[in-house]
């Protein structure tokens, strides 16, 4: 858990000493499992968040601003309890400097993972977990990444949800894919959201192919949580078969590429 929040630091994902549980901290602490721990176990991320509050240098806030004292197990319930942890402040400075940041890194590798030190320092990257899960998003065919999707657990789960509410945005130029509206404030803050065209509970993947951009205005109307069939019912929402994104983002990677699957008319039906 130490090793994924001197990433964190390092990387800019971590810029205070309010330390939320994101995909990015789960992807770090999973990738770096991988690349350290050579025993038949699975990576549990709820363990050390929870429990190094035993050490004094780590404490776990809940939402009502008390000490999280039970321990659970489901990432998604530590999630609805926690609002954020914070590090001792002396600990907290003293890794915001590279110098002494690399130094913490070295004595936790040597004490905690002395046989694979060196082929974790030779395999690191700058992309690692993160950006394999990034490119799987983008780039993989759908229906191989609904099968990798299927199989992943709690966590990866977690970590892909995440990315799928980042990237769909970004391919779409944070713009609203009906109304044309794009707003970014100047905290980097952009008023859309991404949503699912076949919800997850419907057996939908968090693959951009099944996302859309939508304003706050307009996500309502398509929300998630909703059924969506062909045919006659309440609501319907029309993509022109002449429809077609200009702008490019995350790379090579275009909505123009994949935008006939978009095409069409799509009902939602009003749950009884």
């Amino acid at each position: 858990m130490l090793l994924a929040l001197l990433d964190g630091i390092e990387k800019g994902w971590i810029t205070g000493n309010h330390i939320y549980l994101t995909p990015e901290l789960v992807a770090a602490f999973r990738e770096n499992w991988a690349l350290l721990v050579d025993m038949p176990h699975r990576p549990e991320f709820t363990l050390p968040f929870f429990h190094l509050q035993g050490e004094g240098f780590w404490q776990v806030l809940r939402y009502d601003g008390q000490p999280l004292q039970d321990f659970t197990k489901s990432l998604a319930r530590l999630q609805a309890l926690v609002d954020y942890a914070v590090l001792d402040e002396q600990l907290f400075a003293l890794i915001l400097e590279p110098v002494s940041r690399n130094v913490i890194r070295m004595a936790l590798l040597d004490k905690y993972f002395p046989t694979t030190k060196a082929a974790y320092l030779q395999r690191k990257n700058p992309g690692g977990y993160l950006s394999q899960m990034e490119n799987g998003l983008l780039y993989e065919p759908a229906v191989a990444y609904a099968a990798g999707a299927a199989e992943a657990d709690e966590e990866e789960a977690f970590v892909r949800g995440g990315l799928f509410k980042k990237l769909v945005p970004k391919v779409y130029n944070y713009t609203c894919c009906i109304t044309g509206m794009r707003v970014i404030s100047t905290y980097d803050i952009a008023m859309v959201d991404a949503c699912h065209i076949v919800p997850i509970g419907h057996h939908g993947v968090d693959h951009v192919t099944n996302g859309l951009s939508l304003c706050p205005s307009t996500a309502p109307l398509t929300a998630a949580s909703s059924l969506w069939t062909t045919g006659t019912a309440c609501w319907c929402l029309i993509l022109s078969a002449n429809w077609r994104a200009t702008r490019t983002a995350c790379g090579n990677y275009t909505v123009n590429s994949w935008s006939c699957r978009l095409t069409g008319s799509f009902t939602r039906q009003r749950k009884t």
